[in-house]
């Protein structure tokens, strides 16, 4: 059981050479955003091959394994990661590359490619970052603190 370990120190093949190896800032771009982690797996991307683009502008094949998510987990303490922020939170997509070594990167540094519903021409999609915070109970011109109703049948004020 090791810990500890930066990601670039884990490789699933043995035979190659510590110099053909991408280094750690090649392989994670961002350190974590938080000490509160969620790991999921994405079912629509489970064992799809893949393309992660790496900071010396090559794209590297892999398989895509799982994602780590971070997050702020208890609303009485304070905040004082990047995690909740939208333009600021990444996820850790883990890949396993084809040289032998894993990848955390996020989402917009990695093509996905599924068979059936990738078109043979891809190109390279162009990402926008999320710069605002969403919510669907506020700014709504009604209430449903007062009713009874199961099924919230009041009149809009």
């Amino acid at each position: 059981m090791y810990d500890k370990l930066p990601i670039s120190a884990y490789v699933w093949r043995t035979d190659i050479k510590e110099t053909e190896q991408l280094p750690l800032d090649h392989l994670e771009i961002w350190d974590a955003f938080s000490y509160n982690i969620t790991v999921l797996r994405k079912e629509t991307l489970q064992g799809l091959q893949c393309k992660v683009f790496m900071k010396d502008r090559k794209m590297y094949d892999g398989d895509y394994m799982f994602t780590i998510d971070s997050c702020h987990s208890d609303p009485n303490e304070l905040n004082t990661s990047l995690s909740e922020t939208p333009n600021e939170h990444k996820s850790f997509n883990i890949i396993k590359l084809d040289n032998g070594q894993f990848a955390a990167q996020p989402n917009n540094r990695v093509l996905f490619y599924d068979q059936s519903l990738t078109p043979a021409g891809v190109t390279k999609p162009d990402f926008k970052v999320s710069t605002r915070e969403f919510y669907c109970e506020n700014g709504h011109k009604w209430s449903a603190g007062d009713s009874n109703d199961f099924f919230y049948e009041i009149d809009a004020k």
